[in-house]
């Protein structure tokens, strides 16, 4: 990290200074719209599923992941997603909603919706609310995964917009 030395100036200018130093990074994602790329690591720690019976292998679920995620920026944080999915012969479909917590503090939340077997999954996502420096956000992206076992890996595109 480098050192900023600060001469005889007016009171704000050190203000001006630490703005500059510490703050750019979130200025910039307030100044307008931002895309980032990144990639969730999960695993589903609650899941019920019931079957159907219509057809062989037919099954409806709950579930709920947790997990962290990095952006390409060096950006980290948990994640938590609440899910409903319908799935025949180990495809189908799935949706639901996601709350991202940064290490600032900061969250997102949103929905998704996709398509999934038991070792993939792919769709898009409805960025909705924040708070912190997310306060009024609204964005999309979209995402697919692998999964490793029980662990998930998603890797993500999104852009956004904060006032």
């Amino acid at each position: 990290m480098s050192e900023a030395h600060v001469t005889t100036q007016p009171k704000w200018g050190s203000a001006v200074v630490l703005v500059i130093v510490l703050g750019l990074s979130s200025f910039a994602a307030q100044a307008g719209e931002v895309t980032q790329k990144g990639r969730d690591t999960y695993v589903c720690t609650d899941r019920k599923f019931i079957a159907i019976g219509d057809v062989p292998d037919h099954w409806i679920g709950v579930f709920v992941c947790e997990g962290t995620f990095t952006t390409e920026g060096g950006e980290a944080g948990t994640l938590k997603s609440r899910g409903i999915g319908d799935f025949i012969a180990g495809k189908g479909w799935e949706k639901g909603y996601a709350e991202i917590t940064y290490d600032d503090g900061s969250v997102m939340r949103g929905n998704w919706e996709g398509t999934a077997t038991r070792t993939t999954g792919k769709g898009t996502y409805q960025i909705t609310s924040g708070t912190g420096r997310f306060a009024g956000i609204n964005g999309s992206g979209t995402y697919t995964c692998k999964a490793d076992g029980h662990k998930w890996d998603c890797d993500w595109t999104e852009t956004y917009t904060v006032p």
